[in-house]
């Protein structure tokens, strides 16, 4: 229910003002004696809501005489006197009102004019590149090519990060080729994924290019208590080294291997402030001889890893024979055995179409092999270079491919169906190893001889494609990547989303009154609500908890509020697990 502060009466400043005038009049034509000696009767006394500036929650009503009403009014009081209880000063209600915040994985589209989690997954607005030359990942935003920060995936020494995987919170885990084996976590700022270790109130985290925070050695929490940025969530040591593989399934849990050993790990993923197991190894399996150079899990829990290539249903345990079936399927292994190799051609990379078919390209001879998601094997296809590294199936089933490192300046697009549609010229960018998608359906290219990130927008070129924004990531980057890089490989809707929006109150050092919403939480489904402010809009306080229609504590012309949504573990549908916010509305 909204109640307005103020109260205004029907008697216009102006016909109050005519009132004394003529009373004044009156007085002088009255033949009252010696009139111009005498002192006139006070004027009438009128109430007005009087509104300190920047402090409106403390209006109160005052009586001052007529003449002094103009006054009153010219520095923002109202007629009337004020209206007990605190008024409404924004609402969001609309599917218009909640598009002037942002959000990730979290819209109204599915149901109008409320606000959820979304019902499936999609790639992020970010793309994390590692930057194999300086140790490095860095997070750009894909709406405008903006870098938002540039994170170590080891502590001092150079790990020769590679392969990278988006968790369905948009986190990151990113596996290191150097050393002993490891994969490393760091967290979306933007979705509520970081900790404040430092207990500061605020998370402290790369904001750009080159902006990279010490992290001296593996001890503390999760191996990264020395770890400056507050985004690096959590180290493990996996058991293999030359570690490449790295895959996010249904769970949310991360599996990991590498060349070296070619063993397998389960490492628990999901938020470190919700879950403290995150960043632990739940499963091990030895090695059976193939897969580990990199590759995904499809939507059947299968993992496809190359290098030679894999395909082992993680429902079962990876023990046994190899049960390759004859000729080049892959799939379904023999009965009996839970696993298949093969080694019929250099596998490399790997991506997976939204029809479930696995593409898996060769390093060199000009093919790419497409597979069905029980592993029948559907074909051959050129894509338009002898060379090829990574691969990506845009959100219509076409896919392209990265044309490698040998000093290509291209990305070959085909349809589904293997027809070679072009190359897409990269104009400046050398060396494409890897290529992603991104939530708007454009393609990127991770190009490791230019030190540039390539963006394509499909529609160029009458179909084939074009670049249309060109990412420098600095001299010495050497982008080296080709996995999934925009969550484009995930199979399960996300259980963790936030909205944020910021509003100005207008006047500096503002008081807020504080929020009231509405909300839904289904089963053990959460909404929270917290708030910060700012006096410039760009530089905001530690977030504070918000009780409903409670003051806050902070002052600031500037409110930020940020809606955090956690899925219920217990239910079916997507629907029926999201939280809900209905309307939220600001007070004054």
């Amino acid at each position: 229910m909204k109640i307005h502060l103020l109260l205004t009466t029907a008697v216009s400043v102006a016909t109050l003002l005519a009132v004394v005038a003529a009373d004044t009049h009156r007085a002088l034509r009255g033949g009252e004696e010696d009139m111009l000696h005498r002192k006139l009767a006070p004027a009438p006394k009128v109430e007005i809501c009087h509104i300190p500036p920047g402090n409106p929650q403390n209006s109160h009503t005052i009586t001052v005489s007529q003449n002094a009403v103009k006054a009153h009014l010219a520095h923002g009081d109202t007629l009337g006197p004020c209206k007990e209880g605190p008024c409404d000063l924004k609402t969001y209600t609309l599917s218009e009102d909640f598009n002037e915040g942002s959000s990730v994985n979290v819209g109204s589209t599915q149901v109008p004019d409320q606000l959820q989690l979304d019902n499936s997954a999609t790639p992020f607005n970010f793309i994390w590149v590692a930057a194999s030359s300086r140790g490095t990942v860095i997070k750009v935003d894909t709406n405008t090519g903006d870098i938002l920060g540039e994170y170590r995936t080891t502590p001092s020494q150079n790990g020769s990060p590679s392969r990278t995987t988006v968790d369905s919170d948009g986190s990151v885990w990113v596996a290191n080729r150097a050393g002993a084996g490891s994969v490393v976590h760091i967290g979306l700022v933007e979705n509520g994924q970081c900790e404040d270790r430092n207990n500061n109130g605020v998370i402290d985290t790369s904001t750009g290019l080159g902006d990279i925070k010490q992290w001296t050695d593996l001890t503390g929490t999760r191996s990264v208590g020395t770890a400056e940025d507050e985004c690096i969530v959590s180290y493990t040591l996996v058991s293999s080294s030359g570690t490449r593989h790295v895959s996010v399934n249904q769970d949310n849990d991360i599996w990991v291997s590498g060349t070296g050993g070619q063993k397998w790990d389960k490492v628990k993923g999901g938020n470190v402030n919700l879950d403290p197991n995150s960043g632990e190894i739940i499963a091990q399996y030895n090695s059976v001889g193939f897969g580990g150079y990199g590759g995904l899990i499809d939507g059947n829990g299968v993992i496809w890893s190359s290098r030679p290539l894999l395909r082992w249903d993680t429902a079962k345990d990876l023990i046994g024979a190899n049960g390759d079936p004859p000729g080049p399927n892959i799939g379904p292994p023999t009965e009996g055995l839970n696993w298949a190799g093969q080694n019929n051609f250099d596998s490399y990379g790997l991506c997976v179409d939204p029809y479930g078919n696995v593409w898996n390209t060769q390093l060199s001879g000009g093919l790419i092999h497409k597979y069905d998601p029980d592993g029948q094997y559907l074909g051959g296809f050129e894509h338009g270079n002898f060379n090829a590294q990574g691969c990506v199936a845009g959100p219509n089933g076409d896919i392209w491919v990265a044309h490698s490192l040998a000093s290509a300046t291209t990305v070959g697009h085909l349809k589904n169906d293997g027809t070679f549609v072009g190359n897409v010229d990269l104009d400046s960018g050398v060396g494409p190893t890897g290529v992603a998608v991104d939530a708007n359906g454009k393609i990127w290219s991770a190009n490791i001889n230019s030190n540039t990130l390539s963006r394509i927008d499909p529609s160029l070129n009458g179909g084939v494609g074009g670049v249309d924004l060109t990412v420098n990531l600095g001299a010495g980057a050497g982008p080296y990547n080709y996995s999934d890089m925009t969550g484009s490989t995930l199979v399960a809707p996300p259980n963790f989303g936030t909205w944020t929006v910021i509003f100005d109150g207008g006047v500096a050092d503002k008081v807020w009154q504080g929020l009231v919403w509405n909300e839904i939480t289904p089963s053990d489904s959460t909404l929270t609500v917290q708030a910060s402010t700012s006096s410039d809009g760009e530089t905001f306080g530690a977030l504070e908890a918000v009780t409903k229609d409670t003051p806050l504590t902070a002052t600031g012309q500037y409110l930020k509020v940020v809606v955090s949504f956690q899925r219920a573990t217990i239910g079916g549908d997507p629907q029926d697990t999201t939280p809900i916010l209905n309307d939220l509305t600001i007070l004054c």
